[in-house]
């Protein structure tokens, strides 16, 4: 199982790119804390996400120090760099995947979650 969850906050506002088939990328990058033995440590975390309808709520209500808890796979990434080859590791979103707000710095309300539904129930 390649399964992969972070609570964390945006290190930045989200990034996004267009596809060849039209689709769109959110590219996020997500820090998490963990304390250990008196000490916190900082990661940082690359996420992509594919999952359209999730891509959306991004453009729509996430922005750099916004807490989210999110879920996806781990996957291998290559790229150049000043003539080198480069590896590391990325967070892929797809469509089974979520995406939860935990709160924001600029907002008192969130985003109420989409029912599926065009009424107020």
């Amino acid at each position: 199982m390649n399964k992969v969850q972070l609570i964390g906050n945006l290190a930045r506002d989200p990034e996004f790119r267009n596809l060849s088939d039209g689709k769109r990328v959110a590219s996020l990058r997500v820090m998490t804390e963990t304390r250990s033995k008196g000490k916190k440590y900082t990661e940082g975390h690359s996420l992509s996400v594919y999952n359209q309808g999730l891509v959306t709520l991004i453009e729509k209500y996430c922005a750099k120090g916004d807490k989210i808890y999110i879920s996806g796979s781990l996957r291998n990434t290559k790229w150049e760099q000043n003539g080198q080859t480069r590896y590391g590791y990325e967070i892929a979103v797809g469509p089974n995947d979520e995406l939860e707000f935990l709160g924001s710095p600029r907002r008192e309300s969130e985003p109420e979650p989409d029912n599926g539904h065009d009424y107020d129930a």
